[in-house]
């Protein structure tokens, strides 16, 4: 094994003081992002610390307390890994993932690139390490997927990925002359329940850098807080 640079892992702080102070229907956690020096192991960085950290969450804390609705702030992708697997096994796989964000985050463990981040969705649909996998309560169909605000495949083989996958996709020009696109997505797919992902990288640059991921020509604030036509 190889010691990456520095590389991100996730920790959960406070967890259990947390649970304290919501109801059981809804759970509001914050995930905070540290940067640590890990392994590279199967093609995946840190995939020890991210295994151990789905089983104790998903198993811990959504089984116990089996909230309706979830809401995650901060972290980077995967933080939306195990509430939207949780959450679409509880519904009976009756649900719709809107992903917003600059990039696809369907990179698989063997590829050029590592990040955990960047599989986040290709391990929401049940594609990557096989025992982080193993711990996901369910698996997303890519029909149920919408990629809204995308502009940056990063690699050709990430494009070509998604074309396989079937998943459907608006770039911040679609969305910006009609958002009623992603409306019209919603009543094709059928299903009655919308979870939502929102990486920062999908705004433009030129009026916040706040993520990973800085490409230009990305959505514009005004333009997410105004409600659809």
């Amino acid at each position: 094994m190889e010691i990456e640079k520095e590389v991100f892992e996730v920790q959960i702080k406070n967890v259990n003081k947390q649970l304290t102070e919501y109801t059981t229907d809804q759970i509001n956690h914050t995930i905070a992002l540290y940067i640590m020096k890990k392994c590279c192991e199967d093609g995946k960085i840190s995939r020890t610390a991210y295994e151990k950290m789905t089983r104790k969450y998903e198993n811990k804390i959504l089984e116990k307390n089996n909230p309706d609705k979830i809401i995650v702030f901060g972290g980077e992708c995967s933080v939306s890994v195990i509430p939207f697997t949780f959450l679409n096994k509880k519904y009976n796989n009756d649900i719709a993932i809107i992903w917003i964000d600059a990039h696809p985050d369907i990179t698989l463990p063997n590829d050029s690139y590592s990040g955990y981040h960047a599989m986040a969705l290709t391990a929401c649909m049940g594609e990557g390490d096989k025992n982080i996998m193993s711990a996901l309560p369910s698996k997303i169909d890519a029909s149920k997927i919408l990629l809204v605000g995308i502009r940056d495949w990063e690699r050709e083989e990430i494009k070509l990925r998604q074309q396989k996958y079937g998943i459907k996709h608006l770039t911040p020009e679609e969305v910006s002359k009609n958002s009623d696109l992603i409306i019209k997505w919603l009543k094709e797919c059928g299903a009655s329940k919308v979870l939502i992902h929102f990486d920062l990288d999908v705004l433009e640059p030129k009026e916040l850098i706040a993520a990973v991921g800085v490409v230009e020509n990305g959505m514009k604030i005004k333009e997410e807080l105004e409600p659809p036509n």
